[in-house]
């Protein structure tokens, strides 16, 4: 490979496209343990050194001088800038990694050419032009292409395949080539991010898009290209009208996922007979939690939450009080940083670590809810600064995972693969939270046995007290690794005999029916779907939100959904829920095989 004609630096950000670092408990300005790198950096970084292209890596504000040499020391010889602001414009040609869109804005007014992602520096920096399309074909076509950076891979049951994503000159020619077909999108890859507007079924958002730069559109889907000036969350599709994916680049969507099996004969009956006893939540204990982090109730010295929403103050708050809350129980946990919006904001993440976490069977059994909240279908809502309480969507989801924190921690016997808790951030401006988790783990070939979300599990209307499980994805292989997990989950509901049998969602289509065998509405709409995408199994836990099968009675959804009058929950209803999945958790992480896997 032959440098650039004209020399030029990059300059990296260090977010959730570029790598982790690992903090070091204590006072004072931030200390590092460890900075992890993701694959695609560290290639950028080795390549740069071989062409002689000088590369800074840039971290947050708050690192003072000690915390800077403690950084260089970790990552040299490269250098490390603590913020932005502390960066002088270039006076030749430079490139700015962010995975952030405001952040690469703001760059590229200070003269930086912006890009998303480390894959795409060395190509730029070598002057080859950078097109962002939508490829269609053959799965394991567009699988081999060389150049190709992924912000979205869609397989069909029919086992075609379409994708979103960014090519080189020579991964246009190879596309070509393989007879793909190629459509050029008028995406800016170094200033927009591209957003997915799934419309749900007979709904039309007609002129509320005329203002938006629409890129390509089908009979169910938008695919819209957003700037720095443009929030997520303006796009009018929290409602009825349908709901949105937030895209950026993700090459791990091509990689192959490492699920843990294991050649043990362990059928679903077994599990369904080895029934553990379920979290002891009552209606009370699970209505509390509710309260505190729905703003019914003060949650710390500061009062009640007026909002969770991640551009809202209180977010913070919400995060904070998560952390120490696990802290009591005697957890360690920590968070997960990312980019979003022109903010950092943060995921929790807290272990029980199994007996087999160094055994090579062992994996993580991963029990996630959303911790964010909004109430964008109110009228003239503003995020910022409006309250928006979530009660059921999404702090129920907050209580069934600390009913079940709680519970691991009074296990008298450990648990064989570890349960990961995860609460994440920023669900609502489009599964970007767990988008950047779920893709850092696959960029480590972390483990993964079961993922288990729940969202929405606490509003009931009706003495039917009907919920659902959803393990529908449009790529029919990651359905087929989920329809177990969903069907685990169903058994323990139906072994504690507090609910009805479970609706089970195991559809490939998000649209144009009823039939819970072929269509799930659930797809691509909660943070499940950020798991599904990179290969693993995963399930959504939810009210009865989406439509029955027919000659079933109608489904029961929250009219308060995505609104501030969203502060009512069932409690019997809501922690019989959070007892089945503790059931359910519990044989997941007990046994080493998942049911139905060869």
């Amino acid at each position: 490979m032959q440098g650039p004609a004209t020399p030029v630096s990059i300059d990296v950000v260090l977010d959730q496209h570029a790598g982790t670092l690992r903090a070091a408990p204590g006072p004072g300005a931030p200390r590092v343990a460890g900075v992890d790198l993701l694959p695609a950096t560290e290639t950028l970084l080795r390549e740069a050194s071989g062409l002689h292209v000088p590369v800074r890596v840039v971290v947050g504000e708050a690192f003072d001088d000690t915390g800077l040499a403690e950084l260089r020391l970790l990552i040299a010889p490269v250098e490390v800038v603590a913020g932005m602001s502390r960066l002088q414009p270039p006076d030749g040609p430079a490139l700015l990694v962010a995975a952030d869109r405001v952040v690469r804005g703001r760059a590229a007014q200070r003269g930086w050419t912006a890009l998303p992602h480390a894959m795409l520096a060395m190509p730029a920096a070598l002057g080859q032009k950078l097109v962002f399309a939508r490829l269609t074909g053959e799965f394991a076509a567009i699988h081999a292409l060389i150049g190709f950076v992924p912000y979205w891979v869609e397989r069909r049951d029919d086992g075609s395949a379409w994708a979103l994503g960014v090519l080189t000159p020579a991964a246009i020619a190879a596309a070509l080539d393989a007879r793909l077909g190629l459509q050029c999108l008028a995406l800016d890859v170094g200033l927009d991010d591209a957003l997915l507007v799934q419309l749900d079924e007979g709904a039309r958002l007609g002129d509320a898009l005329a203002g938006y730069r629409v890129l390509w559109a089908d009979e169910s889907r938008v695919l819209l290209a957003l700037d720095g000036s443009t929030s997520n969350d303006a796009i009018p599709a929290h409602g009825a009208h349908g709901h949105f994916r937030f895209l950026s680049p993700s090459p791990e969507l091509l990689a192959p996922a490492r699920v843990i099996v294991s050649a043990a004969a362990t059928s679903l009956a077994a599990l369904q007979a080895a029934a553990p006893a379920p979290a002891p939540v009552t209606a009370a204990s699970f209505a509390a939690d509710v309260a505190r982090y729905a703003g019914l109730a003060p949650l710390d010295a500061g009062g009640a939450l007026r909002s969770r929403h991640s551009s809202h103050p209180d977010n913070a708050r919400a995060v904070n009080a998560l952390l120490a809350e696990l802290r009591e129980l005697g957890y360690a946990p920590s968070t997960h940083d990312f980019a979003f919006s022109g903010r950092i904001l943060r995921n929790v993440i807290a272990d029980f670590p199994g007996s087999g976490v160094m055994d090579g069977r062992a994996g993580l059994v991963v029990l996630g809810c959303h911790l964010d909240s909004t109430a964008a279908r109110d009228p003239g809502y503003a995020a910022p600064r409006d309250p928006a309480r979530g009660a059921d969507d999404d702090a129920s989801g907050m209580a069934a995972l600390l009913a079940i924190a709680r519970h691991l921690r009074s296990l008298p016997d450990p648990l064989f693969h570890t349960v990961r808790l995860c609460f994440f951030n920023a669900e609502e401006s489009g599964l970007v939270g767990s988008r950047a988790y779920a893709a850092s783990l696959k960029a480590i070939d972390a483990p993964i046995t079961a993922v288990v979300c729940c969202d929405m599990i606490g509003f009931n209307s009706d003495s039917r007290r009907t919920f659902e499980v959803h393990a529908g994805f449009t790529d029919p292989d990651v359905r087929d690794l989920s329809v177990p997990l969903a069907q685990l989950v169903a058994g323990a509901a139906e072994a504690l005999g507090e609910l009805p049998p479970a609706q089970v969602y195991t559809g490939t289509r998000p649209t144009g029916g009823n039939d819970r065998a072929r269509f799930d509405g659930a797809i691509n709409r909660s943070d499940h779907a950020s798991f599904h995408e990179q290969g693993y199994p995963a399930v959504l836990v939810s009210e009865d939100f989406f439509p029955n099968n027919t000659g079933e009675p109608a489904e029961d959804p929250n009219p308060n959904y995505h609104s501030n009058t969203d502060a009512v929950v069932d409690g019997e209803y809501g922690a019989a829920i959070i007892r089945a999945v503790s059931v359910a958790t519990l044989q997941l992480a007990t046994q080493d095989r998942l049911p139905g896997m060869t």
